[in-house]
């Protein structure tokens, strides 16, 4: 590909972004914009830099205090934003400091508008968790408790202020499911902030879900791929074959999965994943970036 070619489509992918970005009016730093760039190859900085110039100098897209949005968005004040992020982790961090004691949670990773750094003052802290082999039931009655416990947990969906757990899985069944996969997904896990992290649970999860790179490629997920992480099994967290433990887990869901039958619609739960996605976004998301590329005339 020639340099022109090569830069032309480096310009489209920054427009791309900045149209994804363009659906919660938040703007990008050059540093965000280069690594989470909406692009399916690599691109050397020379050429993100020379586009960012060349697209700013052409206003085809907006630069305030270096923070770059395309026009027509009133753009949110992004070092706010972020005062207000680090505000709400560190006011919790106490609550993070005793879920890192259950011995089999692996990773706790805030997701959505904390993980985005585009927080409101309303806002919950949306988490994924992975767990030890066959201890998602066992670890999830733990969280839950210490959640209500220091009335962190969500009596109603989107509740201001609270740890909502959206999501558990098995740190063996931590791949995305192939007709799940699509860029708000992609853009969660590149964007998500491990909180909690044993045995290099974030890499091997990154590991795990390369596909990302279909739609993130300059996020360095590839590096992680066939990398060989050492997990220590003599911890005592990582005793997977615990037959006592096994028959605690099995008694654990069935009491869990008979409470949540009441309530259930769209939830769902197995042995090794529990997804509540009652208020999925992911389709309203998808389709209003569909319309700001149509209405910018990018493609």
């Amino acid at each position: 590909m020639s340099s022109d070619q090569d830069r032309d489509s480096c310009e489209l992918a920054i427009k791309k972004t900045l149209a994804y970005r363009s659906i919660f009016k938040y703007p990008l730093s050059k540093y965000q914009l280069k690594t989470f760039l909406i692009t399916g190859k690599e691109y050397r900085n020379k050429v993100i830099e020379g586009s960012i110039e060349h697209l700013t100098h052409r206003g085809f897209i907006k630069d305030k205090n270096k923070k770059y949005y395309l026009p027509g968005v009133a753009p949110v004040e992004w070092h706010e934003k972020k005062a207000l992020t680090k505000k709400i982790l560190t006011k919790n961090g106490k609550v993070f400091e005793m879920l890192s004691k259950i011995p089999w949670l692996s990773l706790l990773a805030v997701t959505g508008s904390v993980a985005a750094y585009n927080t409101r003052i309303d806002s919950d802290i949306d988490v994924l968790i992975v767990v030890r082999k066959n201890r998602l039931w066992i670890t999830r009655f733990f969280v839950t408790s210490i959640l209500k416990i220091t009335k962190k947990f969500p009596n109603t969906d989107g509740e201001k202020g609270k740890i909502c757990t959206n999501l558990f899985m098995d740190e063996k069944h931590m791949t995305w499911d192939e007709s799940k996969r699509n860029i708000f997904i992609a853009n969660d896990i590149v964007l998500m902030q491990p909180i909690i992290d044993k045995e290099n649970t974030y890499l091997r999860f990154l590991n795990s879900n390369r596909w990302a790179s279909e739609y993130f490629a300059q996020f360095p997920i590839n590096k992680f791929q066939n990398q060989k992480f050492k997990i220590n099994k003599n911890k005592a967290g990582n005793d997977l074959s615990s037959p006592i433990l096994d028959f605690i887990e099995n008694i654990f869901m069935k009491i869990q999965i008979n409470h949540m039958r009441k309530k259930q619609t769209t939830e769902i739960t197995t042995k090794h994943l529990i997804h509540f996605n009652k208020n999925d976004n992911s389709q309203r998301i998808l389709t209003s970036y569909e319309k700001a590329l149509a209405n910018r005339k990018i493609d």
